[in-house]
């Protein structure tokens, strides 16, 4: 019973992660349209503001002023209990009550501003009088009292020390751009006169570009930990900003000394110290910049990966004049500049090999992480806030170095390297981390990986180099790089025969001339078919050409030998040998003719949106009576275009006259078949991931053939 209630429980969980990324990435094309419908408003109008607009002014609200589409909470609000049960969870810290589904569903509430003086009557006292002081509660008690209207729970959260609850609003998909609004002094209607809503429109649109642009960032490997520190300085500043403004009561704009434009007050920030709190002031050795929070979320998005210093947060007028990007120098602090790459490797390597092998063996030497209390959470540099995401034994820091290689996850795969890894380690296609920062096209992480001493001569099974893996993308910038670490700290590496055989291989699949008769296609499954393997296909003698040189490649790789000890355990099954299509010489191929076949079958193809995914599997069925039980297949994730795959491929290398058929079923018991397919060298047959299938025992042997995934959306011709 349990386990059904921890299934829904993380399906409920996936669909609201789900729920909450569709949102993000829907404000962009919102806020586009949204562009244009004000910019067509703006050409219809003849006039700005009328100047008797001063008088209604008055009588608005500050969210009116300030937020158009804002809502205050109020203490009539349909929404008060929610909001009280928020504020109650968020007053003791409750981390596990902000769920995703929790976030997913109050996201209006969690992202209208709430009226300051429903914040204070529930105002933590007790708490806030033992953690920070009196002189701290008085402070904030004024803040929110006397210059603000309403302010958001974010904000709001960081006033009282609830960090963790900040870093679980922005995996919620709630904005940090946005800002509590300050009171209405009686002298702000001439800003109104003068100005109109032009610019505090402008800035309005900005900030919610902004919010777009700050949250995908924040998701794409953003350690919350650094996430809340930023959020808690942007805080501070827009704290001390509003000070100033309300001390300066005539102010109706400031000119930003970045963007050199007129911006209203309530948009402004003020560069303050990480070690500002609520003082009285800024120190003396503050810069005193003032900026707009545009210009400031701009630059941090801007330079955020350039910055591994002690502290991320800098500010943009002065640090503008002296960052230098350390993508395109070789600098990378903490990096002891006295050691060559393989010196720093062998270092790194001996701190690897000091970790616990596996998990098992973690868990047996006892102990437990210690917990960092919620007010140190926040972290301010990139090597601390990594820190905890790098795993504390070899399988998982070798997984996490290849998890974040490739996803371009810079300050991770470099934490994983300072803490200790193995950067020549191999994944099962026999990629290094520096192949696959390569083939992902990624300069820093070629560099980082070169300077923590990654040999440039590995290649991945197949033997496939980096040199060919640049000569197919043409990039001749990383082919550059490569060969001036080889230069300095590698001798060269002389061809050896199994790398000529290489050679030949891709030249052959280079050259082929498939001056084959036309593909036959036979519809196993029609698309028209209510059944998960509608749309399976069997395409006779679809690469005939190509089946020597593919066999020659079989040869070349090795045998995985997890699969290898799974059949001697668990009686007959394949042995595995992995290939990765790097170099896309096979992936063309299978998609040239695809493409081809289905179209001879009056199948509508679109050849842009079909892709055939580079991680392939050789199958080699050896022994006699091998089989594969009733099932269906998993999808995977192409990198390049973050879509799931939509049917498996099956090319038979060999002929079985007996045995070894490929059975598509009616449903997973086996029980009902619908077409039987005899491996035939040449052929491939195509079915959707959804479709029940079983392999028959194999009675000639070997039974030889590639696996692999493809995204093939089909739609039928119409007649």
């Amino acid at each position: 019973m349990r386990n059904v209630w921890k299934s829904a429980r993380e399906k409920k969980r996936r669909d609201a992660r789900f729920a909450i990324r569709e949102r993000v990435a829907a404000v962009e094309s919102t806020f586009s349209k949204t562009k244009e419908k004000n910019i067509e408003e703006e050409q219809q109008e003849d006039e700005l503001v009328d100047p008797s607009a001063a008088e209604d002014f008055l009588s608005m609200s500050a969210a009116d002023t300030c937020h158009s589409d804002f809502c205050i909470v109020t203490s009539d609000d349909d929404r008060l209990p929610d909001l009280q049960e928020i504020l109650s969870k968020l007053h003791k810290g409750d981390r596990s009550f902000f769920s995703l589904s929790l976030l997913a569903e109050h996201y209006l509430l969690l992202s209208s501003p709430i009226s300051t003086h429903l914040l204070l009557e529930h105002l933590p006292i007790e708490r806030m009088i033992s953690i920070f002081g009196e002189s701290y509660l008085q402070q904030l008690t004024n803040y929110l009292q006397d210059q603000l209207e309403a302010i958001y729970i974010m904000e709001y959260a960081v006033l009282i020390g609830r960090y963790h609850v900040v870093g679980a609003l922005l995996l919620g998909g709630v904005s940090p751009c946005q800002r509590g609004l300050p009171k209405v002094k009686p002298q702000q209607p001439y800003y109104i006169q003068q100005h109109g809503n032009i610019e505090r429109d402008l800035q309005q649109q900005q900030q919610q570009q902004l919010s777009h642009q700050v949250l995908q960032r924040f998701f794409d490997f953003f350690p919350l930990s650094l996430s809340s520190y930023i959020v808690k300085r942007v805080v501070d500043m827009r704290r001390q900003a509003l000070r100033l403004s309300q001390s300066q009561p005539r102010t109706y704009s400031f000119c930003c000394q970045l963007c050199q434009q007129d911006v209203p007050p309530c948009y402004r920030l003020e560069f303050t110290p990480a070690n500002h709190l609520f003082t009285s002031g800024c120190s003396e050795s503050c810069c005193h910049c003032s900026f707009c929070e545009v210009c400031f979320w701009n630059d941090l998005l801007l330079h955020v990966d350039e910055r591994m210093g002690e502290d991320i947060v800098l500010c943009p007028c002065c640090s503008s004049q002296s960052t230098t990007s350390s993508h395109d120098s070789h600098n990378f602090p903490n990096m002891l500049p006295s050691l060559t790459p393989q010196e720093r490797g062998k270092a790194s390597k001996q701190k690897f090999d000091l970790l616990p092998i596996d998990s098992k063996t973690l868990k047996g030497l006892g102990g437990k992480r210690r917990k960092i209390p919620e007010l140190f959470a926040p972290t301010a540099s990139w090597s601390q806030a990594v820190l905890p995401s790098l795993g504390l034994c070899q399988s998982v820091r070798q997984d996490k170095l290849f998890t974040y290689t490739e996803n371009g996850a810079l300050h991770y795969a470099k934490g994983c390297l300072e803490v200790g890894a193995d950067v020549n380690a191999t994944n099962d296609y026999g990629q290094t981390p520096l192949y696959v920062a390569v083939w992902y096209e990624n300069n820093a992480l070629v560099k980082l990986m070169l300077d923590y001493g990654a040999n440039p001569w590995i290649c991945a099974n197949g033997y496939l180099t980096l040199d060919g893996l640049c000569r197919s993308h043409g990039n001749d910038e990383i082919y550059n790089i490569i060969q001036r670490y080889r230069e300095h700290y590698w001798q060269a590496s002389t061809p050896s025969i199994t790398d000529l055989a290489v050679d030949e291989f891709a030249a052959q699949l280079n050259n082929l001339k498939l001056d084959e008769p036309d593909p036959i296609t036979e519809t196993l499954i029609d698309l028209q078919r209510d059944h998960p393997g509608a749309g399976s296909y069997l395409i006779s003698d679809c690469i005939q050409a190509a089946i020597s040189p593919l066999l020659k490649l079989w040869e070349l790789l090795p045998v995985d030998q997890t699969s290898a000890k799974t059949a001697k355990k668990k009686g007959a099954c394949s042995d595995r040998s992995y290939f990765c299509d790097a170099e896309g010489w096979l992936r063309a191929l299978l998609k040239r003719r695809i493409v081809e076949a289905l179209r001879y079958d009056g199948i509508r193809v679109n050849e842009t949106s079909i892709t055939v995914l580079p991680q392939m599997r050789f199958l080699n069925y050896n022994h006699v009576g091998s089989s594969l039980a009733p099932h269906v297949d998993l999808c995977r994730v192409d990198h390049a275009s973050g879509q799931r795959s939509t049917h498996s491929f099956l090319l038979y290398l060999t002929t079985c006259d007996h045995g070894g058929e490929t059975v598509l079923l009616e449903d997973i018991s086996g029980k009902s078949m619908l077409a039987r397919v005899k491996p035939r060298t040449g052929d491939l047959l195509l079915f959707p991931h959804d479709c029940p299938h079983e392999g028959n025992a194999v009675q000639d042997v070997p039974k030889l053939l590639i696996r692999g995934e493809v995204i093939l959306p089909l739609k039928r011709a119409i007649d």
